[in-house]
């Protein structure tokens, strides 16, 4: 069982990507800011990605075989 740790994992695209994985037996970690993923097989962390220190925080709490990186900023003005 392969440990994956999936950013952005309340959106559209990590969303499914968490129940693919779990589908595949993988052990996973979802991060996510604004929507954590609640299931009973999912381990949830909530995280703003943004800040300083913060993903080598989790990546070194978590040490995940791979990391999916699905976040993103989705504010087209604040973008800009």
């Amino acid at each position: 069982m392969t440990k994956l740790l999936i950013t952005g994992a309340g959106g559209m695209l990590g969303a499914n990507l968490v129940l693919d994985a779990l589908a595949a037996g993988h052990r996973v970690i979802a991060v996510d800011y604004q929507h954590p993923v609640r299931h009973s097989r999912v381990e949830s962390v909530t995280a703003d990605l943004s800040r300083p220190g913060t993903a080598h925080e989790i990546l070194g709490d978590r040490r995940p075989a791979w990391v999916i990186h699905c976040a993103a900023a989705t504010d087209v003005d604040a973008c800009e």
